[in-house]
């Protein structure tokens, strides 16, 4: 260096103005030449963070500083939330907080979006208290025969169809979408009026014969229940009423049938006689039209072997469990 660039060196130093000019670029100089700022932006890296020793508001990166403390010196505060570290610890709905002090705090966010981890859960908010609450999901599909819950697992909804079974035998269990379970009652009714029909709640329909006795007949008429023979009146009380007399015009025989045994050998035989109508004959006997006789309904007769006098040779047996006689 000459000596006209010294002397001229020497001169601006002596200036205070010029010392500190000369030491604010020998300093940025340096960081700069080492790469930690540029020689522009002094100011700004050299700001300090919250709580660092400031003495003016452009020494903080919030722009403020904060009163002298016991100590007699002044700390970087904040200006907003924005100023101060975001929580590390005490959960999702923590925030952090500026005091009007300028202090950083930890609050919470009243009302902010979370996950509280549910996944039947929608719309989890953050509560005062620092919990994240979610409202649960709604799997109501309006439909009275389902019960409705939400699968943990997945967070799908179930729809479980219920058991409308009330354990009755004599119900129909049937379910309506809008009114739920209905039980009606069902009909034994098997179309017999000489049944009495009931219903029991463990087994069911109940079809108990009437064993003796005048009945309706649904019509206006009645029906003779029970065992009596044919013709003879109904029984009253249990016991059946007496048979007409039989007109045996052919006389008493006997009927030999098929299992060997023999129609009216203990009674002075089987009367056969005319008739017109059911009231012509006697008690378990039958008015067959086409031959105009009383013949015995039951039981089959054997027409082959039968030593009815009058039966014809090749004579059949009807449908009504009797000898077909010639005539």
């Amino acid at each position: 260096m000459d000596e006209t660039r010294f002397d001229d060196l020497v001169r601006r130093f002596a200036s205070s103005t010029n010392r500190r000019n000369l030491l604010r670029s020998a300093v940025a100089s340096v960081a700069g030449s080492i790469g930690l700022v540029s020689a522009g932006d002094t100011d700004a890296a050299t700001r300090r963070s919250i709580g660092e020793i400031c003495r003016k508001h452009g020494d903080c990166s919030s722009n403020r500083c904060g009163p002298a403390d016991a100590t007699g010196r002044c700390r970087c505060a904040c200006s907003t939330p924005a100023d101060c570290p975001a929580p590390t610890a005490g959960g999702q709905c923590n925030s952090a907080t500026c005091s009007p002090s300028g202090l950083c705090g930890i609050g919470i966010t009243v009302g902010a979006p979370c996950d509280d981890g549910d996944l039947c859960t929608v719309n989890d908010q953050c509560q005062a208290n620092g919990t994240c609450v979610g409202t649960p999901k709604n799997c109501d599909d309006t439909n009275a025969c389902t019960t409705n819950s939400c699968d943990p697992s997945t967070g799908n909804c179930v729809n479980t169809p219920i058991s409308c079974n009330d354990n009755n035998a004599c119900t129909r269990d049937t379910c309506d979408p809008v009114s739920g379970c209905a039980h009606t009652s069902i009909s034994c009714d098997d179309g017999n009026v000489c049944t009495g029909d009931t219903c029991d709640p463990q087994s069911g329909c109940i079809h108990t014969p009437i064993e003796c006795g005048t009945v309706s007949d649904g019509n206006g008429g009645t029906v003779c229940c029970g065992g009596c023979p044919t013709n003879a009146p109904c029984c009253d009380n249990g016991v059946c009423g007496a048979c007409p007399a039989c007109n045996c015009r052919f006389g008493a025989t006997t009927i030999t049938l098929a299992d060997g045994s023999i129609l009216g050998s203990n009674g002075g035989g089987v009367c056969v006689s005319p008739c017109t109508s059911n009231a012509d004959c006697g008690c378990g006997q039958l008015c067959v039209a086409t031959f105009k006789l009383c013949l015995p309904d039951t039981p089959s007769v054997d027409c082959a072997t039968s030593s009815l006098g009058t039966l014809a040779p090749g004579a059949y047996c009807a449908g009504l469990s009797i000898c077909s006689f010639a005539t």
